[in-house]
């Protein structure tokens, strides 16, 4: 192997040694892998539009975060998983699987809605998960 793999792989574990020790000191056990991660993302992928997401991983600061993006909203999501990864850092995933087209000042935006599809992605993959206002929380962990 070459110094730089074998330094990439040496902050990887330093950092998951991180990630692992904040999940233990919020008391927080695990409720996704990466197997379930990596079938989420190419399922969703394959899906007409990308949702659009907000994430909070492990290291973030901010513990209020999950209150906000209960709108709907005129982008798509993102979901490489060079993004998302690594996956052991996710604390939780809210999606809301519509957005909005804009046609106008004087017209109603259109909603372009895939929650029917999204919930069959989850229930496929048996990818446990919240409802809330019309957004889904996917938690890589939750709180004991």
């Amino acid at each position: 192997m070459k110094n730089e793999e074998l330094d990439f792989k040496l902050s990887i574990k330093i950092f998951k040694n991180k990630v692992m020790n904040l999940v233990e000191q919020k008391n927080m056990t695990s409720v996704m892998n990466n197997t379930k991660w990596f079938e989420l993302i190419s399922s969703v992928i394959k899906m007409p539009f990308q949702p659009p997401y907000h994430l909070k991983f492990i290291t973030d600061e901010d513990e209020n975060e999950l209150q906000i993006f209960n709108e709907d909203v005129c982008y798509t999501g993102d979901w490489d998983e060079e993004i998302l990864y690594p996956f052991f850092n996710i604390e939780w995933v809210k999606v809301r699987p519509r957005y909005l087209v804009f046609r106008g000042h004087l017209v109603e935006d259109e909603i372009i809605d895939e929650t029917d599809l999204f919930i069959e992605v989850l229930k496929k993959h048996s990818i446990p998960y919240e409802e809330q206002d019309g957004a889904f929380i996917i938690y890589g962990y939750k709180r004991i």
